[in-house]
C-alpha cells in the first residue's frame, strides 16, 4: 500500500503473526540499499522469471526479502543471504507450508508460480 512521499507498508501474515514493513522507496542510501541485497545462486540467480525484493521494518530494523518464482517450474536459489547477514536465523514462509526457522546461508526450493519470504528473527 503507497502512503505519503513515496513510503509504502507491507504486511507479511505468517503462523506467527504478521510483519509489517514501512518502507520509503527512494529514500534509501545507496550503501544501505547494497547490504539489502540478498546473495543468491542457482538457476534462481539467473532464470529469466525469477524475481526478488527486500523490505526493512522501520522500527526494528529486521528485513524480509520476497523470492518470487514466475515460471513454470520449481527453482532452486543456492546460499541465499543478505549482505551483511550472511549466518542470521531467518524464517522461511512459503504459501501452503508451515513456517520454519533456518541459518542462512539457505537453500530453497521455490515451486512453480509461488513465492518465499524469508524474514530476519
Amino acid at each position: 500500500m503507497r502512503l505519503e512521499n513515496d513510503q509504502y507498508r507491507v504486511r507479511i501474515n505468517t503462523d506467527n503473526g504478521s510483519i509489517v514493513s514501512f518502507f520509503d522507496k527512494n529514500g534509501v542510501g545507496e550503501v544501505i540499499a547494497e547490504a539489502w541485497y540478498p546473495m543468491l545462486g542457482g538457476p534462481f540467480a539467473e532464470h529469466e522469471d525469477a524475481r526478488w525484493s527486500t523490505f526493512r521494518n522501520s522500527e526494528t530494523g529486521r528485513r524480509a526479502c520476497l523470492l518470487v518464482n514466475l515460471s513454470d517450474e520449481p527453482l532452486e536459489a543456492d546460499s541465499v543471504a543478505l549482505a551483511d547477514n550472511a549466518d542470521g536465523v531467518v524464517m522461511v514462509c512459503q504459501p501452503f507450508e508451515p513456517d520454519q526457522t533456518a541459518r542462512l546461508p539457505v537453500t530453497i526450493t521455490i515451486p512453480p508460480e509461488r513465492f518465499t519470504v524469508l524474514a530476519e528473527t
